[in-house]
């Protein structure tokens, strides 16, 4: 298992990235995902409503310490699980240990994506803590770096906190509305929303921001 730190605290999102820092220091498990119902659940219902049963090149946007990586790894040729915290990445790093076919980076998504073609994109529990423009430009290089029949996964929970810059349903709707993909599963419960949607042919729309 490579381990990659990527993002330069000199030029990394602050505030992002501290929160998340702060937040691991602070736990060992700062969303309860081992522990939790709510959160054991859902990992299970995500996982189950990929269509395909293996991928080859996936890329995981917001890995934390690394519970859902290592479900995901064991269908995955290649797994790239970044993370904003260096905290988080170490924690993860000792959960995937001896799993070579994973990559850990610490990266600051705010300024793009880890170059390369991806045949999955998981992006749980992180897309509300970026601002509209922010999570535009992410779309657009996911857009980019998925193939056609390429596939895009969300889930996010429902429920507004007081760190989120966006609505969870937004973060959803402006996926859903994009030409770029189309929506192949839709799970919608009182606590969280699950789509996955598919890479069409349509060309991804350029814009200020995107320096592919």
């Amino acid at each position: 298992m490579a381990v990659i730190n990527s993002a330069d605290p000199a030029s990394a999102a602050p505030t992002l990235v501290g929160h998340f820092d702060r937040l691991h220091d602070a736990s060992a498990d700062p969303w309860r995902v081992m522990s939790r119902w709510y959160e054991i659940r859902k990992r299970r219902l995500l996982l189950a409503a990929l269509p395909d049963e293996h991928y080859g090149r996936v890329l995981e946007l917001g890995c934390s310490t690394g519970v859902l990586s290592h479900e995901l790894a064991a269908r995955s040729d290649r797994l790239l699980a970044v993370d904003f915290s260096s905290a988080a990445i170490e924690r993860a790093r000792q959960r995937l240990d001896g799993l070579k076919q994973v990559e850990l980076q610490c990266h600051d998504i705010t300024q793009g994506i880890p170059e390369g073609a991806f045949d999955l994109v998981v992006l749980s529990e992180v897309g509300y803590y970026l601002s509209e423009d922010q999570f535009d430009r992410l779309v657009r290089e996911i857009t980019e770096s998925t193939p056609p029949s390429g596939q895009l996964l969300l889930c996010h929970w429902r429920h507004q906190e007081g760190d989120f810059r966006q609505r969870p349903a937004d973060v959803h709707g402006r996926v859903l509305s994009d030409p770029a993909w189309q929506l192949i599963i839709s799970h919608q419960e009182e606590d969280f929303l699950l789509h996955v949607v598919i890479r069409t042919a349509v060309a991804p729309a350029t814009g200020e921001g995107s320096d592919r």
